[in-house]
Protein backbone atom coordinates (compact mmCIF):
# COMPACT_ATOMS: atom_id res chain seq x y z
CA UNK A 1 0.00 0.00 0.00
CA UNK A 2 1.14 3.68 -0.59
CA UNK A 3 1.35 5.88 2.45
CA UNK A 4 1.86 9.21 2.47
CA UNK A 5 2.87 11.12 5.67
CA UNK A 6 1.91 15.02 6.59
CA UNK A 7 3.86 16.67 8.98
CA UNK A 8 6.41 19.63 9.55
CA UNK A 9 9.30 17.75 11.83
CA UNK A 10 10.60 14.20 10.65
CA UNK A 11 14.03 12.44 11.91
CA UNK A 12 16.34 13.41 12.92
CA UNK A 13 14.22 16.00 14.75
CA UNK A 14 13.24 15.36 18.24
CA UNK A 15 10.34 16.79 18.58
CA UNK A 16 7.13 14.64 20.05
CA UNK A 17 5.60 14.84 16.49
CA UNK A 18 8.75 14.27 14.87
CA UNK A 19 9.03 10.68 16.58
CA UNK A 20 5.71 9.69 16.58
CA UNK A 21 5.82 10.06 12.75
CA UNK A 22 9.06 8.59 11.97
CA UNK A 23 8.02 5.54 14.25
CA UNK A 24 5.19 5.16 12.28
CA UNK A 25 6.77 5.79 9.19
CA UNK A 26 9.72 2.99 9.55
CA UNK A 27 7.23 0.41 10.96
CA UNK A 28 4.85 0.82 7.87
CA UNK A 29 8.11 -0.09 5.67
CA UNK A 30 8.81 -2.91 7.50
CA UNK A 31 5.33 -4.18 7.31
CA UNK A 32 5.88 -3.80 3.51
CA UNK A 33 4.26 -0.72 2.33
CA UNK A 34 5.40 1.86 0.44
CA UNK A 35 6.18 5.17 2.80
CA UNK A 36 6.01 9.03 1.68
CA UNK A 37 6.50 11.48 4.22
CA UNK A 38 6.60 15.82 3.02
CA UNK A 39 8.20 17.46 5.80
CA UNK A 40 9.46 20.33 6.21
CA UNK A 41 13.14 21.58 5.27
CA UNK A 42 14.47 23.18 8.39
CA UNK A 43 15.38 21.79 11.83
CA UNK A 44 12.22 22.45 14.31
CA UNK A 45 14.50 23.47 17.14
CA UNK A 46 17.30 24.89 15.36
CA UNK A 47 15.85 26.47 11.71
CA UNK A 48 19.71 27.50 10.89
CA UNK A 49 19.54 23.59 10.19
CA UNK A 50 18.60 22.64 6.24
CA UNK A 51 17.78 18.86 5.25
CA UNK A 52 18.18 17.55 1.88
CA UNK A 53 15.02 18.11 -0.67
CA UNK A 54 14.85 14.43 -0.51
CA UNK A 55 16.11 11.45 1.12
CA UNK A 56 15.73 7.80 1.92
CA UNK A 57 15.24 7.32 6.13
CA UNK A 58 15.41 3.60 6.96
CA UNK A 59 13.38 2.57 3.64
CA UNK A 60 11.30 5.71 3.88
CA UNK A 61 10.87 8.57 0.76
CA UNK A 62 11.26 11.96 2.54
CA UNK A 63 10.50 15.16 0.61
CA UNK A 64 11.25 18.51 2.26
CA UNK A 65 9.89 21.65 1.85
CA UNK A 66 10.92 25.03 2.78
CA UNK A 67 9.75 27.70 4.86
CA UNK A 68 10.79 31.15 6.12
CA UNK A 69 13.82 30.47 9.06
CA UNK A 70 12.41 33.14 11.56
CA UNK A 71 12.56 31.09 14.50
CA UNK A 72 10.10 30.56 16.71
CA UNK A 73 10.44 34.19 19.09
CA UNK A 74 7.01 34.88 18.94
CA UNK A 75 3.45 33.66 17.96
CA UNK A 76 3.44 36.07 15.02
CA UNK A 77 6.73 34.81 14.10
CA UNK A 78 5.85 31.24 14.24
CA UNK A 79 2.77 31.72 12.70
CA UNK A 80 4.30 33.49 9.52
CA UNK A 81 6.76 30.41 9.96
CA UNK A 82 3.81 27.81 9.41
CA UNK A 83 2.18 29.53 6.57
CA UNK A 84 4.92 29.32 4.50
CA UNK A 85 5.74 25.72 5.12
CA UNK A 86 1.67 25.20 4.52
CA UNK A 87 2.42 27.39 0.93
CA UNK A 88 5.84 25.48 0.18
CA UNK A 89 3.66 21.51 1.25
CA UNK A 90 0.36 23.29 -0.83
CA UNK A 91 2.72 23.69 -3.94
CA UNK A 92 4.42 20.72 -3.84
CA UNK A 93 1.42 18.25 -2.99
CA UNK A 94 0.30 19.19 -6.23
CA UNK A 95 3.28 17.20 -8.11
CA UNK A 96 2.93 13.85 -5.41
CA UNK A 97 1.36 10.79 -6.90
CA UNK A 98 -2.39 10.07 -5.70
CA UNK A 99 -1.65 7.54 -2.64
CA UNK A 100 -3.93 5.05 -0.86
CA UNK A 101 -3.83 6.57 2.55
CA UNK A 102 -2.63 9.92 3.48
CA UNK A 103 -1.77 10.34 7.26
CA UNK A 104 -2.17 14.37 8.28
CA UNK A 105 -0.97 14.97 12.10
CA UNK A 106 -1.07 18.17 13.88
CA UNK A 107 2.75 20.22 13.30
CA UNK A 108 1.56 22.86 12.39
CA UNK A 109 -1.92 23.28 13.41
CA UNK A 110 -4.98 22.63 11.04
CA UNK A 111 -2.04 20.95 8.34
CA UNK A 112 -5.25 17.98 8.00
CA UNK A 113 -6.61 20.37 5.67
CA UNK A 114 -3.82 19.62 2.74
CA UNK A 115 -4.66 16.04 3.52
CA UNK A 116 -8.36 16.21 3.15
CA UNK A 117 -8.19 18.06 0.19
CA UNK A 118 -5.31 15.82 -1.09
CA UNK A 119 -7.35 12.73 -0.82
CA UNK A 120 -10.66 15.18 -2.38
CA UNK A 121 -8.87 15.67 -5.93
CA UNK A 122 -6.25 13.03 -5.66
CA UNK A 123 -8.23 9.55 -4.06
CA UNK A 124 -7.18 8.20 -1.29
CA UNK A 125 -8.45 7.51 2.26
CA UNK A 126 -8.11 10.80 4.68
CA UNK A 127 -6.57 10.03 8.36
CA UNK A 128 -6.33 12.95 11.07
CA UNK A 129 -4.05 12.04 13.66
CA UNK A 130 -4.69 14.66 16.20
CA UNK A 131 -1.46 15.30 18.92
CA UNK A 132 -3.02 18.97 19.72
CA UNK A 133 -6.59 20.18 19.50
CA UNK A 134 -6.07 23.81 17.07
CA UNK A 135 -7.56 26.35 16.81
CA UNK A 136 -8.93 25.21 20.52
CA UNK A 137 -5.93 25.63 21.90
CA UNK A 138 -5.09 28.78 20.41
CA UNK A 139 -8.37 30.42 22.05
CA UNK A 140 -7.81 29.37 25.01
CA UNK A 141 -4.40 30.41 25.55
CA UNK A 142 -5.93 33.71 24.00
CA UNK A 143 -3.55 33.37 20.67
CA UNK A 144 -6.92 33.95 19.18
CA UNK A 145 -10.25 35.62 20.36
CA UNK A 146 -12.85 33.73 20.88
CA UNK A 147 -15.73 34.35 18.50
CA UNK A 148 -13.22 36.36 16.10
CA UNK A 149 -13.31 35.58 11.86
CA UNK A 150 -10.40 34.11 12.51
CA UNK A 151 -11.87 32.23 15.26
CA UNK A 152 -14.76 30.90 13.46
CA UNK A 153 -12.57 30.45 9.51
CA UNK A 154 -10.37 28.13 12.00
CA UNK A 155 -12.93 26.25 13.62
CA UNK A 156 -14.75 25.53 10.19
CA UNK A 157 -11.25 24.68 8.30
CA UNK A 158 -10.34 21.88 11.45
CA UNK A 159 -14.27 20.50 11.74
CA UNK A 160 -14.00 20.39 7.33
CA UNK A 161 -10.70 17.52 7.91
CA UNK A 162 -12.99 15.99 10.06
CA UNK A 163 -15.63 15.52 8.20
CA UNK A 164 -13.37 14.71 5.62
CA UNK A 165 -11.95 11.86 7.79
CA UNK A 166 -12.21 8.19 7.22
CA UNK A 167 -10.62 7.61 10.65
CA UNK A 168 -9.62 10.43 13.01
CA UNK A 169 -7.12 8.78 15.85
CA UNK A 170 -6.87 10.96 19.18
CA UNK A 171 -4.25 11.16 21.89
CA UNK A 172 -6.98 9.14 24.46
CA UNK A 173 -10.49 8.83 25.85
CA UNK A 174 -10.48 12.78 26.87
CA UNK A 175 -9.51 14.08 24.02
CA UNK A 176 -12.18 11.74 21.92
CA UNK A 177 -14.36 13.56 23.58
CA UNK A 178 -13.55 16.63 23.55
CA UNK A 179 -13.54 15.84 19.15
Amino acid sequence: MKILLLNQTFFPDRLATSQQVTDLAVYLVEQGHKVTVVTGRRGYESQKRVYPRREMVRGVSVIRVGSAGLGKRSFLIRLFVAITFDLSLACRLLFVPAHEVVISFTSPPLIGIFGALFCLIKGGRSVQWLMDVNPDAAIAVGYIKRGSLAARFLTWTFEFTLKCADMVVVLDRWMRERI
